[in-house]
């Protein structure tokens, strides 16, 4: 019922700041889609290509999978950059529900915003020509909000490395770049590159975008990978912050 009522509150902050503020909120979302759209048109004008193109569908998943997959490994990761930056994360841990709880329920809805957009992106690409892709096909969905779970958990690591080392949050920012990696790995049909965070799930996707059948086994698959990284990374973060407690550090920069 804690969570419950906690997720209801942080819900309705969220909605109220993004009333209160909503210029910002709209312009942030515009620079997105507008950051898409530029860049699509932009490859298609150096390489001389059409919007219908099939050399556009790695660009413009990759593109699509690499902002999602910020969004699900930001979604712990700036929040605690952001509390030790306003100096707020001792009255946080002071609050009546654990630190990695309260943060599950920031990401839950942090998540669920990027899915919106996600959702909004891919409308966009069919409305620019490109329904061939079958972007919004559940099974390329589902994969995807499946592996999203497992960069949640690699946040939740560089989250409690932060709460103890405090000034590397250039360590959160480097991860950024490693995404795509994550993302261009050919990890489908499941080899070693399987176990890491994301990777075969965004393999995957590319696989049922270029035409191809998920199995019952690609989900499990994803669905392990996710629950595992998720878990270790909470064990992680739960170490890292009875050291930081043992310090003395989480009530200052």
């Amino acid at each position: 019922m804690n969570m419950l009522a906690h997720a209801r509150n942080e819900l309705g902050l969220r909605l109220y700041l993004a009333r209160r503020y909503w210029l910002e909120s709209l312009s942030g979302f515009v620079l997105i889609l507008g950051s898409f759209v530029g860049l699509l048109h932009a490859v298609m004008a150096a390489g001389e290509m059409s919007i219908h193109s099939e050399r556009l569908n790695g660009l413009i998943l990759g593109f699509v999978l690499w902002m999602y997959a910020g969004t699900a490994y930001s979604s712990t990761s700036s929040e605690v950059a952001e509390e030790i930056r306003a100096r707020s994360l001792e009255q946080l841990c002071m609050g009546p529900l654990p630190l990695w709880r309260i943060l599950a329920i920031r990401a839950i809805l942090h998540i669920a915003g990027g899915t919106l957009i996600l959702l909004l992106s891919f409308t966009v690409i069919a409305w620019l020509g490109r329904e061939e892709l079958h972007l919004l096909d559940p099974a390329v969905l589902g994969i995807v909000l499946l592996a999203a779970p497992s960069l949640l958990g690699f946040g939740y690591m560089v989250a409690g490395v932060l709460l103890v080392l405090r000034k590397m949050e250039t360590l959160q920012l480097l991860v950024y770049p490693g995404l795509i990696a994550l993302i261009a790995l050919p990890a489908y049909p499941l080899n070693g590159f399987a176990a890491l965070p994301f990777a075969y799930g965004a393999s995957a996707a590319r696989f049922a975008v270029g035409g191809g059948a998920l199995g019952a086994l690609d989900f499990i698959v994803v669905a392990s990978n996710s629950l595992g990284w998720l878990m270790l990374g909470i064990a992680v973060f739960k170490r890292f912050e009875r050291e930081a407690r043992r310090l003395g550090v989480m009530g200052h920069g």
